[in-house]
């Protein structure tokens, strides 16, 4: 596919004016993060960005084997996709924000079961999506009204998730997103709310 779109020499000129300029930009930024990092040595380095315990981590790395669920309401679009609201229209926001919650009906949502094959399949741990990028919680919060209680099926997830993989021994991880796509566009009016 590369090489017919390269064929033509218009495209052929395209594709190394892009190379040309990510080049250019990757040197660019090469030289102003060693200029940044030139006077710190690299186990300076690694406690000012790992803020994590090393004991932790070798606990978890331990574990092995394990799954992880990522899992929200835009799985009725047939796929998980919080990264599809950047730069979306304000019509597909507004479908995805206020339409979207009213069909999450998960009618198989047996996490006793995930949670048992899981574990039956040597795993030692899970760890499920709690909050994505998209900004929808997949647990009983007061925070925000996007979240699944809101939703005919009205179940935290969450803590059936845990509940189910704690009563198993398994080890539990909670994936929470920093980002978070809705609270700009409530926070800025864009689209209406229910």
């Amino acid at each position: 596919m590369i090489i017919y779109y390269m064929k033509t020499t218009h495209n052929l000129l395209r594709y190394w004016a892009v190379l040309a300029i990510l080049s250019v930009t990757l040197c660019l930024s090469a030289q102003d993060a060693a200029v940044g990092f030139s006077n710190v040595s690299l186990e300076e380095e690694n406690i000012v960005l790992n803020m994590n315990k090393p004991e932790r981590e070798k606990w978890f790395s331990d574990l092995g084997f394990g799954m992880f669920i990522h899992w929200s309401l835009d799985v009725n679009m047939g796929m998980v996709i919080s990264h599809s609201m950047v730069g979306a229209s304000e019509d597909y926001l507004d479908r995805y924000i206020n339409d979207l919650p009213g069909y999450f009906d998960p009618q198989d949502f047996q996490p006793e079961r995930w949670a048992r094959l899981a574990k039956m399949a040597g795993m030692k741990y899970m760890v499920f999506t709690t909050k994505h990028h998209s900004g929808f919680c997949m647990y009983n919060t007061e925070t925000t009204d996007f979240n699944v209680m809101n939703t005919p099926f009205a179940t935290d997830a969450t803590k059936a998730f845990i509940d189910a993989c704690r009563k198993e021994g398994l080890a539990v991880g909670i994936y929470f997103s920093p980002d978070d796509f809705y609270f700009p566009l409530r926070s800025h009016d864009r689209v209406s709310f229910w």
